[in-house]
C-alpha cells in the first residue's frame, strides 16, 4: 500500500509540474501573441502614413 500511495504522489507532483510548465508555455505565447499585434498595427500605421504622403 505504500509504494501504491508513494506512486500515487509522484504522479501528482509530475502533473503538478506539467501543469505548471504549460502556464508558463502559455503566458510566454500570450506575450508573443500581443507583440505581433503590436508590432503588425505599427506596420500598418506606417504604411498607411506614407501611403497618404505618396
Amino acid at each position: 500500500m505504500d509504494t501504491l500511495l508513494k506512486e500515487a504522489k509522484e504522479s501528482i507532483e509530475a502533473a503538478q509540474n506539467y501543469r505548471s510548465e504549460l502556464q508558463l508555455r502559455l503566458h510566454g505565447l500570450s506575450q508573443a501573441r500581443t507583440q505581433v499585434h503590436w508590432s503588425v498595427s505599427r506596420s500598418l500605421g506606417v504604411r498607411k502614413y506614407f501611403l497618404i504622403f505618396e
